[in-house]
């Protein structure tokens, strides 16, 4: 089943299909070596320059499987807790933000008009990091948000529960707009 951009198992898919099309982009490049090898009988031929020149897409869908695979997925324990707020506060799971050094991966990422709070466990996310290159894409599109990144999923909970316990509903138009930004700069 298809999975958008923010959405729980996302990152299962998009690892699962950019293992595909990787496996399938150096199967095409050792057929077309092989074509050439037995037609010509050498690999001296245009099919070794095609297989050659193919390998450079290749290496790009292993580069873009390479960067998700080392991130791990929103576990389903903290996607059923997290689910129970979704009517009152915009929630992304397995979300790999990109920046100028590293991508930064979170399990779960709360998305209102005025704050961003995320949670990740990964050892070499930099809070500061995440949190300046966010509001620093967010203020280049007219938003002013507060950002903060944490490494304990309980201080999340906590978190989620507070400002859920403070809102009506999760639509309102800054909300919205807060989460379509936050989508396009997702890997």
């Amino acid at each position: 089943m298809k999975r958008e951009k923010g959405q729980f198992e996302y990152l299962k898919y998009q690892k699962l299909l950019k293992f595909f099309i990787m496996l399938i982009a150096y199967i095409v490049v050792l057929a077309v070596f092989f074509v050439g090898l037995a037609i010509k009988g050498t690999r001296n031929n245009p099919f070794t320059v095609a297989a050659i020149l193919l390998v450079l897409p290749s290496a790009k869908f292993t580069v873009n499987f390479l960067v998700l695979a080392i991130h791990k997925a929103t576990p389903k324990s903290l996607y059923e807790y997290c689910k129970q707020y979704e009517d009152k506060t915009f929630i992304l799971y397995d979300a790999v933000f990109s920046n100028e050094s590293y991508p930064i991966g979170c399990k779960a990422c709360l998305v209102t008009e005025k704050l961003i709070y995320a949670y990740s466990d990964e050892k070499k996310a930099s809070e500061k990091l995440f949190s300046e290159s966010l509001e620093k894409f967010l203020a280049n599109v007219g938003i002013e948000v507060k950002v903060e990144l944490v490494k304990d999923e309980e201080a999340f909970k906590k978190k989620l529960q507070h400002v859920a316990d403070s809102r009506q509903k999760a639509d309102t138009g800054l909300a919205k707009r807060v989460r379509n930004n936050l989508l396009g700069i997702l890997l």
